[in-house]
C-alpha cells in the first residue's frame, strides 16, 4: 500500500487475535484486521490469517474501477474487464523476485530498509492500536513492541485462597450445543478462577454435621422453599458464629418457610400468598453503578450487564448498606449488592442466573469485592455508628 500510494499511513486502527503465538522468537498475532488511513480519499484495509480469504491478494479500488493484483493484473472499469500478464509478475519465488529487485535498483529498491522500516512501524502501530483500542498516529512514538507487553502480563498480587462451600441447586438449567449448564456452574467456575477452592453441596439433600467443616465462606445459591432440619441446624450455627455468608442471586428466594433466615439476609424474594405483593424479575440488560466505593472496591464506576433477571419488589426485612445498584432500561432501580447493616458477615450479590454472566469481568470484580468484605467481617463484632 505504501508503494502504491507513494506514502505512509497517517494513522491506523486495528484489532488482533493474540494467544501468545511466537514466530522467529517474536510475538505475532493469530489473525488481524487493520485499517490504515493515508489521508484524503486514500485508505487501506489489511487482513491477516489464520487462513487465506477467498480471492485473496491485493485489491485496489479507485474512482474508476477495481484492480486485483496476483500473478495476473485484473482490471474492472467502466470500460469493461481485462487481464494483463507481465513476465515481471510471472515469478514463482517471492524471495528471488525481492533480490532481483534489490540488485537492479539498489537504494531505490522496493524492499530497501527505508520502505520496510515504515511497514514494520505501521505493524507496530497496529498492535498498539489493538491493545489500547484507539487510533494510533504515525510516526509511532511508542518505543516498545505492544504484543511483547501482552506476552508478559504482570503477575497479580496473590489474594488469600478461600475454601468456599456452594450450597446450590440447578436453578434454570438449560442445554446449549449438547452441554447442560446453569448459573450454579458459572458461579463455581468464577470462584475457582479467582483462586479459591470450592466444595459443591446439593441444596436439595440433607446436610450432615460436618458439611461446613474447614469452610471459610458459605455461599447460598438455591431456591429450595422448604427448609430441611439439617439445613436449619447447620446454617443457624453458621449465622450464630457470624461466619461469612454470601447470598448469590437466587439465594434470596431460599428457605421461604424460615423467617429467621429471610430476616438475616436483609432482602428476600416474596413468592406470593404473603402479606406483600410478589416480587418480579423482568429479563433486561442493566447499567451497574457503585453506591459505596469504599466498601465495594471494584475497578469501575459503572458497568453493563446483558439481559438477565433483574429482581424487583423484594421484601425488606433488615437494614442494609447498598453497595451497588442496577438500573433497567426504563430507569427503574434495584439494589444489586448489599451488606447487612447489623450483620456485616452477610453480603448479597445478584449477578443473574446465566452461566456466561459469571465470566464477565464486572461480575468477577464484584464477587472479589464481596469476598473481601466478608473476610474482613469474619467473626467480627457489630459496631453501630
Amino acid at each position: 500500500a505504501n508503494y502504491l500510494f507513494d506514502a505512509t499511513p497517517k494513522r491506523v486502527l486495528a484489532g488482533v487475535d493474540f494467544t501468545g503465538q511466537r514466530r522467529y522468537g517474536h510475538a505475532v498475532e493469530n489473525a488481524s484486521i487493520i485499517f490504515a488511513d493515508y489521508g484524503p480519499s486514500r485508505q487501506a484495509t489489511f487482513v491477516t490469517g489464520p487462513a487465506a480469504l477467498p480471492g485473496g491478494g491485493v485489491a485496489v479500488r479507485g474512482e474508476r474501477g477495481l484492480m486485483q493484483i496476483d500473478q495476473t493484473l485484473k482490471l474492472w472499469t467502466t470500460e469493461g474487464y481485462r487481464e494483463i500478464r507481465s513476465p515481471e509478475m510471472a515469478f514463482t519465488d517471492a524471495y528471488a523476485a525481492m533480490f532481483r529487485d534489490f540488485w537492479h535498483n539498489g537504494d531505490d529498491s522496493r524492499c530497501a530498509l527505508k520502505h520496510c522500516a515504515a511497514a514494520t512501524l505501521t505493524a507496530f502501530a497496529a498492535y498498539e492500536s489493538a491493545c489500547t483500542q484507539r487510533y494510533v498516529s504515525l510516526p509511532l512514538r511508542t518505543q516498545y513492541a505492544a504484543l511483547e507487553v501482552l506476552s508478559h502480563p504482570p503477575t497479580p498480587k496473590p489474594s488469600p485462597s478461600l475454601r468456599i462451600a456452594v450450597l446450590a441447586d440447578a436453578h434454570h438449567e438449560w442445554t446449549l450445543d449438547g452441554v447442560t449448564q446453569s448459573g450454579r456452574d458459572g458461579l463455581i467456575d468464577a470462584l475457582k478462577a479467582l483462586g479459591h477452592s470450592v466444595k459443591f453441596i446439593e441444596a436439595s439433600a440433607e446436610l450432615t454435621d460436618d458439611a461446613f467443616d474447614g469452610i471459610d465462606v458459605l455461599t447460598i445459591y438455591h431456591t429450595q422453599v422448604k427448609t430441611l432440619p439439617g439445613h436449619r441446624q447447620q446454617v443457624v450455627r453458621w449465622l450464630e458464629r457470624r461466619r461469612p455468608l454470601l447470598v448469590s442471586h437466587c439465594g434470596i428466594g431460599a428457605y421461604a418457610d424460615w423467617e429467621q433466615f429471610r430476616t438475616a439476609i436483609g432482602r428476600h424474594w416474596v413468592w406470593g400468598g404473603e402479606s406483600l405483593p410478589p416480587s418480579r424479575h423482568p429479563h433486561v440488560p442493566c447499567e451497574l453503578t457503585v453506591d459505596d466505593p469504599d466498601r465495594f472496591q471494584v475497578p469501575w464506576e459503572a458497568a453493563w450487564l446483558p439481559g438477565d433477571e433483574m429482581y424487583q419488589a423484594l421484601g425488606e426485612s433488615a437494614a442494609i448498606i447498598p453497595l451497588a445498584t442496577a438500573i433497567a432500561p426504563d430507569q427503574s432501580r434495584q439494589v444489586y449488592a448489599w451488606q447487612v447493616a447489623d450483620r456485616p458477615n452477610i453480603v448479597a450479590f445478584l449477578p443473574g442466573h446465566r452461566a456466561d454472566a459469571f465470566s464477565l469481568p464486572a461480575v468477577r470484580d464484584g464477587m472479589k469485592a464481596c469476598l473481601k468484605l466478608l473476610v474482613a467481617a469474619d467473626g467480627a463484632d457489630v459496631h453501630h455508628g
